[in-house]
């Protein structure tokens, strides 16, 4: 026991100061290390190490390659087999193995779109959107719901980060050699983050740049490595929120602090510029005999107080828009937001399904399919 030294009545006095800082420190070292293994246990049972914290080597080792009309598309053949599971084909779409020539009697779909068609909240391919409305058509083919004996295919072309520019460009110039049938448009927040910014241009040249290299200080690439209680509480766990992942590549240095909230200011000219883009979408999809198909687009909570929801204004103007211009156009109309929005345990966050919304979401998709008898179905149950 520490030595007391006795105060005036000649009993034991307090230890001295430096045994009692000595006390804390361990107290809180021990309490760190416990947290330290804490945090290394969770990141083990769901599949992450230190590399999912630091930023690429030259984009060498990451889902994405750089393209120069897109930013970034998926690294063919790239795959991620623990915890939150990926596959990207050899066609750099997510989901498994396809032929680019569409086999005789299949009727197939490509669904562009961002982080919310790719499916964050899905931790295996086939438990995402588009895949599960694969399944769920090829149900009703089983059934003899369709007008012939045609099977279903239907590809997941979102990319994380991806605005209805780049759905244009990648459709154009990448998924048309696919030979869709149709073409399912899910975008309103990755564009509502580029046009509710400060000094906006209708191009999204304004907040969009060629991906740049991801430098970092020694000292945070330490802290990142070797520290994982630091990479948790700096980066935490969201991939989207990683120095690897996507959006660090494609937006300027300080977008986020480009936004203005859509309750504050919505920049008409910016959501002109949106449906513009989906009417070329349409028109593209329209003169290579593909079916477009738009869809509104859901969000867990409205509100536009609501944490991280300040495109909330702009997400229902867009669906209006969306709405609006489907009817103009005679383009089929899928209403994801009517019956999906405002249901937060359908949602990782504000925009992201878990895995039971990501087959909500395709049940929303099928039934107004079958309403409108759309792909070959007949609109029987």
């Amino acid at each position: 026991m520490p030595l007391r030294t006795p105060d005036r009545d000649g009993r034991p006095g307090r230890p001295p100061r430096r045994s009692r800082l000595g006390l804390v420190l361990f107290v809180v070292l021990g309490l760190l290390l416990s947290v330290e293994v804490a945090v290394r246990i969770d990141d083990a049972v769901d599949g992450r190490d230190a590399d999912f914290y630091m930023p690429p080597t030259e984009l060498r080792s990451t889902m994405y390659i750089p393209h120069p009309y897109l930013g970034v598309v998926h690294r063919p053949g790239w795959k991620r087999e623990q915890g939150y599971k990926v596959s990207i084909n050899s066609q750099g779409l997510r989901g498994p193995e396809f032929s680019p020539r569409k086999p005789e009697g299949v009727f197939r779909i490509v669904c562009v779109g961002g982080s919310t068609t790719f499916g964050t909240g899905a931790t295996e391919d086939h438990l995402s959107y588009p895949a599960q409305l694969e399944r769920l058509l090829n149900m009703q083919a089983d059934q003899g719901l369709v007008v012939d004996d045609r099977r279903f295919e239907v590809r997941n072309a979102g990319v994380s980060g991806y605005n209805s520019i780049d759905s244009l460009i990648n459709f154009e110039l990448r998924l048309l050699e696919f030979e869709p049938d149709a073409v399912i448009v899910y975008h309103a927040a990755n564009d509502g983050r580029i046009v509710q910014a400060r000094d906006f241009k209708a191009d999204y040249s304004h907040m969009r740049r060629p991906p740049p290299i991801v430098r970092i200080s020694a000292l945070d690439g330490f802290l990142l490595r070797w520290v994982r209680l630091y990479a948790r509480l700096s980066r935490g766990t969201d991939p989207e929120e990683q120095l690897r992942a996507m959006a660090d590549w494609v937006f300027v240095p300080g977008y986020k602090d480009m936004t203005v909230r859509s309750n504050i200011w919505l920049n008409e000219e910016g959501l002109t510029a949106f449906m513009s883009n989906l009417v070329d979408i349409a028109a593209v999809a329209r003169a290579h005999g593909v079916q477009p198909v738009f869809s509104t687009f859901a969000v867990a909570n409205p509100d536009e107080t609501a944490p991280e929801a300040g495109l909330a204004r702009f997400v229902v103007r867009a669906n209006e828009e969306i709405t609006e211009l489907s009817r103009r156009m005679h383009v089929p109309l899928v209403d994801v937001a009517g019956p999906l929005t405002g249901k937060p345990e359908l949602y990782n966050d504000w925009i992201h399904f878990t895995e039971a919304g990501e087959l909500l979401h395709a049940q929303v998709v099928l039934q107004a399919a079958r309403q409108q008898k759309l792909f070959g179905l007949t609109g029987g149950r």
